[in-house]
């Protein structure tokens, strides 16, 4: 960004930025800022219009132009740019992403180590009203199960209930990528984190309500096989599922397998968007 001529503000001068050429994110506010200003915006949706009905709403209409994953179910417009790739592949690419093993000491346990993650999320966003994921109960019930297999992890977005704080992950959030890409399985009811998982090639178990609704996270599923989803009354199928899991020699020969091929088939989507960007997104 250039920056315009001086201006005096508060007894003191300042350097003023020109306004951007355009404004580009995943938020509701490049949209409006955009529109405000005079300059076009770029907005980056992964979810269907569906399932983020309200975001859709009060977004799509003032963005210049709406990129989303050619998978989705969105109605194609001429405001729409698709693109064959995940966001998170615009960050978990190997081009942009080595993980570094080392971080797992930061656990306390050595590299190679067998280690199983659980994510829990508070399931407070507006689209998440009246949604579910895993309970207390059935994360105890997980920790049963994994502990003779290798440490267990629980990273929360919110606190933790007293009879899971001893499984506490106590790491810089600046590691969890690391951390993901050599866990042993990851067993989540956020929606993100098992689209990086997955996308790091690990094993990716996810248990919510929103199962069967969300077409990126449908295709990892059903398409390339490194995620699984169940809902909360389904959660005896995901116990059997991990039970075969911890006890499969082949899995992580399987497990790169499906990973090399979302790569192969995949875009690199930073690479995508600066050429986009150079090019006006005509």
């Amino acid at each position: 960004m250039s920056f315009g001529p001086s201006r005096k503000y508060g007894g003191a001068w300042h350097s003023v930025p020109d306004r951007p050429d355009f404004l580009v994110g995943t938020s509701v506010s490049v949209a409006h800022v955009g529109r405000v200003i005079g300059r076009p915006s770029i907005v980056l949706n992964e979810d269907d219009a569906d399932y983020v009905p309200l975001f859709a709403k009060i977004t799509y209409p003032f963005a210049n132009r709406i990129v989303i994953p050619a998978v989705l179910r969105d109605k194609r417009t001429t405001k729409v740019r698709t693109h064959d790739s995940y966001h998170e592949l615009a960050y978990l690419h190997p081009n942009h992403f080595k993980p570094d093993q080392e971080v797992v000491r930061l656990l306390g346990i050595e590299p190679r180590e067998p280690y199983f993650i659980i994510r829990l999320v508070s399931l407070t966003a507006h689209h998440d009203a009246g949604e579910s994921g895993l309970s207390e109960a059935q994360v105890l019930r997980l920790i049963a199960l994994l502990e003779p297999h290798g440490r267990v992890f629980i990273n929360a977005e919110s606190s933790i209930a007293p009879r899971l704080q001893p499984y506490a992950l106590k790491a810089p959030p600046e590691s969890m990528h690391d951390l993901l890409a050599h866990a042993k399985i990851l067993i989540s009811d956020s929606q993100t984190m098992t689209m990086e998982a997955a996308l790091l090639g690990r094993p990716a178990i996810r248990c919510n309500s929103f199962v069967g609704r969300c077409s990126v996270i449908a295709e990892l599923e059903q398409r390339y096989r490194l995620a699984w989803g169940f809902k909360p009354q389904q959660f005896e199928e995901l116990v059997t599922l991990v039970s075969g899991m911890v006890a499969d020699p082949a899995l992580e020969a399987t497990m790169a397998e499906r990973h090399a091929r979302v790569l192969a088939e995949k875009v690199d989507l930073t690479d995508w968007l600066l050429k986009q960007f150079d090019n006006g997104f005509a």
